[in-house]
């Protein structure tokens, strides 16, 4: 007599063992986008950004149509099920990367744009997937220097946008909208504004177009659970001749005490100015990471020729001075870079390079904590690093090539591969979110130097 429940556990243990793991055997790939135009001008423009919260994940893009036009697009995954592919604005002029996505926990999705020829602006997506659009801010930049990003929590949703009103004049301003106070409608609310007088003296040289103008990165922002908000940016000046000697960059900190309340400066945390030998540079910020009690902290790679040396800064408080951590532990190992940063039991961990080796260790104690990450071979890097059901998972990519995953529990699991295809080498973290729960990693497809496709995993 055949034993049915016996067969159906052969094939379920099968179908793990094929599948390398159980983290694949209960995750989803899928091209999100794709094209068969073999022109240069067609893909996506930048990476893409993501978001998930609940059963509701949404992957937002800039895709590139012509020399100049684009199509900000968006796909959103609801209950396990992908919508098909939606175009919000199309840009007849620009193909810039001025947009993010975010999900609240109500399941409505939020995407922020602002390019040459969109002033600030959020579209909506209820529940049942109608759009709607809002826009939170009239003032806008024609020099195509915009950056935005956003965080969520619960019904809250924040964005941040900076722009050049001219190429010495940056404004940052932020955007909120509660759902729970929905009759309120958006807030904008201005951060700063930065000129060359934010930075060290530089005598502007007539004639050079560049000459001690400012530039902006995107923005850091969290909020906790108390409502506290805390916002890092870092900016650039360029030197007084538009050459690398004398360029300065600064990394500037924010906090208030809740979405309603103005922005507090704390001025500047970590300023580098670039030597007169010097002919390229570091000053990349990772993501903020964020405890329950409402402590925070930072990794900055920063450099010139010399090599890059990662910087990690803490506070008790988002309104807390940062306190500069393991400073000499990371000196002692030379050049350190490409750090991702994480919360995990109320304490930050870290994983950078020394000397292109993967490490990994507790903010803190890193010289005692800091141990080899063999996961990650020479050719990757350790992309992410995420909570996710309770244990730390780091992304690992090959440039272009494979995206992996593993698992911290007492040890680091054996990589598994969820994806053939991973962003370009990036100072930035890659493209992976998690609400704690669910988790999602975006990547584009490389033909060349252009991304003629898009891929998501979910699990």
């Amino acid at each position: 007599m055949i034993n049915a429940r016996k067969i159906l556990s052969a094939i379920a243990i099968a179908a793990i063992s094929v599948l390398g793991s159980n983290v694949a055997a209960q995750a989803a790939t899928i091209a999100i986008w794709t094209t068969t135009s073999k022109s240069a001008n067609v893909g996506l423009s930048i990476e893409p950004e993501v978001a998930v919260n609940g059963n509701v994940s949404a992957v937002a893009w800039m895709q590139r149509t012509g020399l100049q036009s684009s199509k900000l697009m968006v796909r959103v995954l609801r209950s396990g099920v992908w919508g098909s592919t939606e175009t919000l604005q199309t840009s007849d002029w620009d193909w810039w990367n001025a947009f993010d996505v975010q999900v609240s926990s109500s399941g409505k999705v939020y995407v922020a744009l602002q390019t040459v020829d969109v002033t600030m602006t959020v579209f909506t997506s209820s529940e049942n997937g109608i759009w709607s659009t809002t826009v939170v801010d009239n003032n806008s930049s024609n020099l195509g220097a915009m950056r935005v990003s956003g965080t969520s929590n619960g019904t809250l949703i924040a964005f941040t946008s900076s722009r050049a009103d001219s190429n010495r004049l940056a404004t940052l301003s932020s955007y909120v909208f509660d759902e729970a106070n929905f009759e309120a409608g958006w807030s904008t609310n201005p951060v700063d504004t930065f000129t060359p007088s934010d930075f060290s003296p530089c005598t502007i040289k007539r004639g050079v177009y560049d000459s001690c103008a400012i530039d902006s990165n995107r923005s850091q922002l969290a909020i906790a659970a108390d409502g506290t908000e805390i916002l890092l940016t870092d900016l650039s000046r360029q030197s007084p001749n538009g050459l690398p000697p004398g360029l300065q960059f600064k990394l500037f900190k924010y906090h208030r005490a809740n979405s309603s309340t103005a922005w507090i400066s704390d001025g500047a945390i970590s300023t580098l100015t670039l030597g007169k030998n010097d002919k390229g540079y570091s000053f990349f910020m990772s993501g903020i990471a964020t405890t329950s009690s409402g402590a925070y902290a930072v990794a900055l790679t920063s450099g010139g020729n010399n090599g890059n040396t990662l910087r990690i800064f803490t506070g008790p408080s988002f309104a807390a001075t940062p306190i500069a951590a393991d400073t000499a532990y990371l000196s002692s190992l030379g050049i350190t870079d490409s750090a991702s940063i994480v919360s995990f039991n109320d304490s930050f961990y870290v994983a950078f390079d020394a000397k292109s080796k993967h490490k990994f260790g507790k903010v803190g104690s890193l010289s005692s904590t800091t141990t080899a990450m063999s996961q990650a071979t020479d050719d990757q890097r350790v992309a992410n690093l995420l909570v996710v059901g309770g244990d730390i998972v780091a992304v690992i990519t090959k440039p272009r090539s494979a995206t992996y995953l593993s698992t911290r529990t007492k040890t680091w699991s054996t990589k598994t591969k969820v994806l053939n295809y991973a962003g370009n080498f990036s100072p930035y973290n890659g493209v992976a979110v998690t609400d704690g729960t669910n988790l999602l990693l975006a990547a584009p497809r490389f033909e060349g130097s252009r991304m003629n496709g898009l891929y998501a995993y979910t699990k």
